[in-house]
């Protein structure tokens, strides 16, 4: 019963960003872009490589493979380790991996300039072009407004 209830309130969660975050992608039809995805620049920046293990265990590796445009704030391996956060430890609890995830993904194309004054943080490697979206690597785990860590 624990199970279940778990994987309902993940399945949930990431219906609920899905739609939040491209409403359109539940009637969106396939444009044919070409080139790889927010998920797969994440996942082939070693910079980051700590931060795409995370969006694969939260789940929302396979919401951002749809069209976009989505931007991915990727907190560098330096930033995450800097922040306390323990990866491996953080896989073990689903809901905090989701949590800080999906503090760290947006709507619609954000240029580098506007995500280091909205978030307050120095973006390393930045504009990393995707077929739907942008990917900046951050030298900080994004917060939450009041200051707390996702």
């Amino acid at each position: 019963m624990k199970k279940l209830l778990k994987l309902i309130t993940t399945t949930s969660l990431i219906l609920a960003f899905a739609i939040t975050l491209n409403p359109q992608a539940l009637n969106a039809q396939d444009q044919g872009t070409q080139g790889d995805t927010v998920v797969e620049v994440v996942e082939g920046t070693e910079a980051a490589s700590d931060f795409a293990d995370l969006l694969s265990e939260s789940g929302f590796a396979n919401v951002l493979q749809e069209q976009g445009p989505y931007t991915v704030i990727a907190p560098s391996n330096e930033a995450l380790e800097a922040s306390g956060t323990n990866v491996d430890e953080l896989k073990q609890n689903p809901q905090k991996v989701q949590g800080l995830v999906q503090g760290h993904l947006y709507q619609g194309d954000l240029p580098s300039d506007k995500v280091e004054s909205m978030l307050d943080v120095s973006v390393e490697k930045s504009d990393n072009s995707a077929s739907n979206g942008t990917v900046h690597v951050v030298d900080q785990v994004v917060k939450k407004k009041g200051g707390q860590q996702q």
